[in-house]
């Protein structure tokens, strides 16, 4: 029973819309900015919303790479999005423009992502790389910039925490593609898994997580968040043992999220320490 309840739960969107939560207070300790509770809880509906949509139109795939996934909750997704989204919008326009456009951001990037606007035109989700690449900046763009909404903070952090959200999410969601090879070949979803084949993904991979070893010379050089090093190494070294153990023969399937998307509530727990 308790197994079937973690599981129900860790692929949920509400796991990995807690998850984002302690992405915004990461950025907010580095920034040294309190976290907003109204800003935290948008942060929260916003990826509610925008996973919910893609629940619902990833449907065929998902029967294929998620077998035990019930097909009767897509009317609970779709009123998961729709809920959200409202509350999400009508809250960020009353607190400013500001605010507006940057939760705005990712709620169109997650509808074109999943959604096919024009015929001619494919989901961003079927062009190589382009999903991941529009889900780690969706994170990241966020992420970065949620703390200054209530505080202050320098282009160059600004721009050092969105490198490192975005290289972490980047590598994550190529890792995850490992596991929904099957669905994605079905419905025609090119990916770098499927596309680099396992030994050059690693080897991909490995390389992309390695550029945060230049950003961790480049802050310990210029002294800039000199307190929470030993917990952004610590990101740093999750991800290679991430990439490592979910790039074998075979990785245990159930685990993907609490160390993929879960690590980012270690590497916070350790910045709040």
């Amino acid at each position: 029973m308790l197994s079937q309840v973690y599981k129900a739960f860790i692929s949920s969107p509400i796991f990995i819309s807690l998850v984002f939560v302690f992405v915004a207070i990461f950025s907010c300790r580095l920034y040294r900015v309190a976290a907003s509770p109204t800003i935290l809880l948008l942060a929260f509906l916003t990826t509610v919303a925008v996973y919910s949509l893609n629940r619902v139109t990833d449907q065929t795939e998902d029967t294929i790479n998620k077998s035990n996934q019930n097909p009767k909750n897509q009317s609970y997704f779709i009123m998961s999005t729709a809920t959200c989204h409202i509350i999400v919008l009508t809250v960020s326009i009353i607190m400013g423009i500001q605010v507006f456009l940057v939760f705005i951001t990712p709620l169109v990037i997650g509808f074109i992502y999943s959604v096919k606007i024009f015929k001619p035109l494919p989901r961003l989700k079927t062009v190589l790389g382009v999903k991941n690449i529009a889900v780690a900046f969706s994170w990241a763009f966020t992420g970065s910039l949620l703390p200054i909404l209530t505080g202050t903070a320098s282009i160059k952090e600004i721009s050092l925490v969105f490198l490192y959200i975005f290289i972490q999410f980047f590598i994550g969601a190529v890792l995850f593609d490992n596991f929904d090879t099957v669905g994605d070949k079905a419905v025609n979803v090119k990916t770098i898994p499927l596309q680099l084949g396992k030994k050059k993904n690693r080897q991909f991979l490995l390389t992309i997580n390695s550029l945060l070893l230049l950003w961790l010379i480049y802050c310990i050089t210029t002294s800039t968040f000199t307190k929470y090093l030993p917990a952004i190494i610590f990101g740093i070294l999750h991800s290679y043992v991430n990439i490592w153990y979910f790039t074998t023969d075979k990785p245990k399937k159930q685990l993907k999220e609490i160390l993929i998307d879960g690590q980012w509530i270690s590497i916070t727990i350790l910045c709040c320490l």
